[in-house]
């Protein structure tokens, strides 16, 4: 994120979300960051101009798909007590390295669901809510890409949502669309 003032909403935004979705989570959220290694509790993070989100996202994506493969490996009627993936992606949605950076994410996106399908894991084992913060109109046009067309054109289960984040209008409905929007259609298409 490369204005300060969308570095403020992010903040905003994280906080808002995670104190709401920590309500629902039995053994807590886990919180990452693009530019940090830290995960856990008291995390200190700094404004670094970079959002090359595929790269952090497809490390996230496949270290669960590979935990979830080891898990039903090791308990085949395990298959439906492994707890579902949610993830909430706060972003500018702007790219630091153009269009590659958005086939990147695209890519990752659509290799993760094509094995979670052929695995035969359900339509929202995995979930990803983009949280737009900022007004990059391109940004937008693509994370809706992804949200509207991606599952489409690739012929895999719809796992993305997009919301715009305004500070000013984080109600209830707009607070389930997020965390919700991405593992379920009744939401992804909401407020």
């Amino acid at each position: 994120m490369c204005e300060e003032d969308r570095w403020a909403h992010a903040q905003q935004a994280v906080e808002g979300i995670a104190e709401v979705a920590a309500q629902y989570d039995s053994d807590g959220i886990d919180l990452h960051f693009i530019n940090s290694t830290q995960i856990g509790t008291r995390l200190t993070v700094r404004f670094v101009c970079n959002t090359q989100i595929g790269a952090k996202l497809g490390a996230l994506l496949w270290e669960y798909i590979a935990k979830i493969t080891t898990a039903r490996k090791q308990a085949p009627s395990s298959r439906y007590s492994i707890k579902r993936m949610n993830l909430i992606v706060v972003t500018d949605g702007d790219t630091t390295d153009g269009d590659s950076d958005f086939d990147v994410l695209a890519s990752v996106i659509t290799g993760a669901a094509k094995r979670l399908k052929s695995d035969g894991w359900p339509p929202n084992q995995v979930g990803i809510s983009f949280v737009q913060v900022g007004n990059a109109d391109d940004a937008e046009k693509y994370l809706q890409h992804l949200d509207d067309d991606l599952s489409k054109q690739n012929e895999i289960p719809d796992m993305v949502d997009t919301t715009r984040y305004h500070p000013e209008q984080l109600d209830d409905a707009l607070l389930s669309k997020i965390l919700l929007g991405g593992i379920s259609r009744v939401y992804d298409r909401d407020v």
